[in-house]
């Protein structure tokens, strides 16, 4: 049966890929987007369409429609002219995915505004509207420095290793005291992925969170001319990276949203990857790519922050490792923090997926596929 689904986060990777799967479904999508300096919110929703179009592999025979309505989260009634809330009354579902990934400090500002104060204005938004069930896209991470994640509410607030987990964790927070003080008001299911990353055809636009490793290596690779790279590299023994392809998620994500009508006002899914890669074979499937041979050596993940301080001191006077000193500023606590995330409701789609048919060798496909991918893209 076909819905309207009004969608937030449309121009983002994840957001784009989802109303894609919804128009192949033959559902009606209304984005809310914004213009940027060069494109107008049709013209960057149009965008993503017909690069999803261009790269997949399903082209159903009914497709479905779509419309851009111009807003912003960050303001009350998200800024909707009047035409466009009279629009959005038809509307069966809301998914929120608009969302700001901002790791650095001078980024809060910027975090702050999406992730609580736009996830505010969007749950209070729908209060003027009729909708059955309201879809809101959180994180994995939201435990910050804690090593456990249930799928359940979180009760205790950990500390945090960026603002990106932070505000996240602010926003799930609100959500809980809205659902608590409107029980008449729609099912609320909260999604909580971990890395989602790209397939072979399917990359983000640009590099940030897991790719910007990829991304100093690319630059690492313009610049140095040898293959041997004389300093080793240390990786956390035992320890796994969750990424999940961004197809594997939207079908997890899907595969809830078709079945999932509880009676409970609330419910939470993690989205993770049940079989992630180790970093022992991320880190030498990504070297062989790029043709560097480099002393790979497994150690405690306590000691990756002095290996982390070499790596800057280095390159201090080897500018080619800067761009690998930036990825580990941002991006090392991922290498030294131990996660355990719960899948005590998602499992039961996993079969869906094909989840419980996985082994380390999917694991080791899904690597080369977003290697190849990413340099097909930025090579």
């Amino acid at each position: 049966m076909s819905k309207t689904i009004f969608l937030t986060g449309g121009t983002g990777f994840l957001g784009s890929y989802l109303g894609y799967q919804f128009l192949t479904e033959g559902h009606h999508v209304i984005f809310l987007a914004r213009a940027s300096k060069d494109q107008s919110a049709e013209e960057r929703i149009r965008e993503k369409i017909s690069y999803l179009r261009n790269v997949s592999s399903q082209h159903p025979k009914k497709f479905g429609s779509w419309e851009v309505i111009e807003g912003n989260i960050d303001r009350k009634n998200l800024d909707l002219s009047v035409r466009a809330i009279q629009k959005l009354q038809m509307v069966d579902e809301v998914w929120h995915l608009a969302a700001s990934l901002g790791f650095r400090k001078k980024e809060q500002s910027r975090n702050q505004k999406t992730n609580i104060t736009g996830t505010k204005n969007l749950f209070t938004f729908t209060e003027t509207l009729r909708v059955e069930r309201i879809f809101h896209i959180s994180t994995a991470y939201i435990i910050g420095k804690d090593e456990f994640l249930p799928e359940a509410e979180l009760q205790k607030k950990p500390q945090f290793n960026n603002t990106y987990e932070e505000t996240k964790f602010l926003g799930e927070q609100f959500i809980y005291q809205w659902v608590r003080e409107h029980k008449g008001m729609p099912r609320v299911v909260i999604f909580r992925p971990s890395i989602i990353v790209g397939t072979r055809t399917i990359t983000p636009s640009r590099p940030f969170g897991y790719y910007s490793f990829l991304a100093a290596l690319e630059k690492i690779r313009k610049v140095y001319p040898f293959n041997f790279i004389p300093i080793p590299f240390f990786y956390p023994v035992n320890r796994f990276l969750n990424i999940i392809s961004i197809d594997d998620a939207a079908c997890l994500m899907l595969a809830v949203a078709r079945v999932d009508t509880g009676a409970q006002k609330l419910a939470i899914y993690n989205i993770v990857n049940p079989n992630p890669p180790t970093f022992d074979l991320i880190f030498r499937e990504t070297f062989r790519a790029y043709n560097f041979t480099i002393p790979l050596i497994g150690i405690s993940p306590a000691l990756l922050p002095i290996f982390f301080k070499i790596v800057f001191i280095i390159s201090k006077v080897f500018s080619p490792l800067r761009p690998l000193s930036i990825a580990f500023r941002f991006f090392g606590f991922y290498l030294v923090q131990k996660k355990n995330f719960s899948t005590d409701k998602s499992r039961r789609f996993f079969a869906i997926c094909n989840f419980d048919q996985r082994s380390i060798i999917d694991s080791k496909r899904l690597h080369k596929n977003i290697i190849r991918g990413f340099q097909e893209l930025w090579t």
